[in-house]
């Protein structure tokens, strides 16, 4: 349960990271 917590909550980060790159990059 723990490690499947963490990986979502990793995969949670990098997915909203991505998603504010490519904004920031359109926005550009």
């Amino acid at each position: 349960m723990f490690n499947f917590t963490g990986s979502w909550m990793v995969d949670a980060a990098a997915t909203k990271s991505l998603a504010m790159a490519l904004i920031y990059a359109f926005r550009s």
